[in-house]
């Protein structure tokens, strides 16, 4: 049963894009699930195997980047953000030196999330928050202008990154 329903485990774990784990250990968690799925099921039921391994893979996945949040909680300053637009070190962002206020309530997040964050987001997203972290001071129509877009998209994509820290 396992071998005929592996492009499911396969299935399943393409469908999934959010957790930020390895896609070796994704496929690995898609496995087992597949696995335990296999164990678990009881044909007398009257499901199909498929109805009743999907989401006993999910959750085996979800289950595994859990774990891997837990456990990953140790990183290096010196860790890069930045690589495609110059060098920019997770150290030189994490003390932004502003008050805590409700408004400016983005540059005050944790370490943790700052590095899921970096990880998360692409390209210009990454450099709105890079930009934000940078120059708390500057308003949204100087770093808009900085960036080389219009205020509106700016505090869009500020906006976006800010529902990523809720």
């Amino acid at each position: 049963m396992i071998e005929e329903n592996i492009a499911l485990a396969g299935y399943v774990y393409g469908k999934m894009r959010y957790p930020p784990i390895d896609d070796t250990e994704k496929i690995s968690a898609a496995n087992y699930g597949l696995v335990k799925a296999a164990m678990q099921f009881d044909p007398d039921r009257g499901l199909k195997f498929s109805t009743f391994a999907v989401p006993v893979i999910r959750n085996v996945i979800l289950h595994e980047a859990r774990q891997a949040r837990k456990n990953n909680r140790y990183i290096s300053l010196n860790e890069g953000i930045t690589p495609e637009e110059g060098y920019t070190e997770l150290g030189d962002l994490v003390s932004t030196g502003i008050d805590n206020t409700a408004e400016q309530a983005m540059y005050n997040i944790g370490l943790e999330d700052l590095v899921g964050l970096s990880r998360e987001l692409k390209g210009v997203e990454k450099r709105v928050l890079q930009m934000c972290l940078s120059h708390p001071e500057w308003t949204q129509k100087q770093k808009a202008k900085a960036l080389g877009m219009s205020q509106s998209y700016e505090s869009r994509i500020e906006k976006k990154i800010r529902s990523y820290l809720d």
